[in-house]
């Protein structure tokens, strides 16, 4: 005859033999599968990989992430004078606002009365139309001026047939220094940029603008 216990204790042995061989085997695989995962994330990644490893690359700045490339240099094909309220007196040496010499310049007339920004009373401003032979984006203009202090705008457009209501402002800056980045408003590409006078400065008497060195860069 076998008391209670003694049944109680004979199968807490029979559970305990059990227990211990199974436990003992989910462990080693547990552990099996943290060594072989460990292995696989140190591998390089191939083509293939998983959406969340390619966003992870993107984040890190790899082949996926948005950057934008290096500036680039670009120069215009031709440029005109852009006067659309005036004689079209001014446009004589108008290749040596981009011809490469700082040395040189194109300048607007002297205009003896008036107010900075009034262009002697004749018109709104002037400017030079640099025309591309394709559309391009550009995203910088750097403007060169042995007359400091005038103000400018950058002007867009695919054709000058329009006029001023053609053309769309996507930078501007005032009062300029001797050498003067401003930066493009990014959009559509376009064939033209006009460099818009709308203030001169002040100088022998009188008002006036100039254009040593005009560098585009998309």
């Amino acid at each position: 005859f076998a008391f209670p216990e003694d049944r109680r204790e004979r199968r807490r042995s029979r559970w305990l033999a059990l227990a211990i061989p199974v436990t003992a085997g989910l462990a080693v695989l547990a552990l099996l599968g943290w060594v072989v995962g460990s292995t696989l994330g140190g591998l390089p990644i191939r083509d293939g990989a998983s959406p969340s490893a390619e966003a992870a690359t993107a984040t890190a700045g790899g082949p996926s992430a948005t950057t934008q490339p290096p500036l680039q240099a670009v120069r215009p094909q031709t440029a005109t004078l852009y006067d659309p309220e005036g004689d079209q007196s001014e446009g004589s040496t108008i290749a040596q606002s981009y011809d490469r010499d700082p040395a040189t310049s194109w300048r607007t007339d002297r205009y003896n009365s008036g107010r900075a920004n009034t262009f002697g009373g004749l018109k709104d401003g002037i400017g030079i139309a640099y025309e591309f032979s394709t559309p391009t984006p550009l995203r910088q203009v750097t403007i060169a001026t042995d007359q400091p202090g005038t103000s400018v705008q950058i002007l867009a457009g695919s054709t000058l047939d329009a006029g001023m209501d053609g053309l769309m402002p996507v930078g501007e800056r005032a009062d300029l220094g001797r050498s003067t980045t401003i930066t493009l408003r990014t959009g559509s590409a376009r064939t033209y940029y006009v460099v818009w006078f709308t203030q001169l400065a002040l100088v022998e008497g009188g008002y006036r603008g100039s254009l040593s060195e005009v560098t585009f860069r998309r």
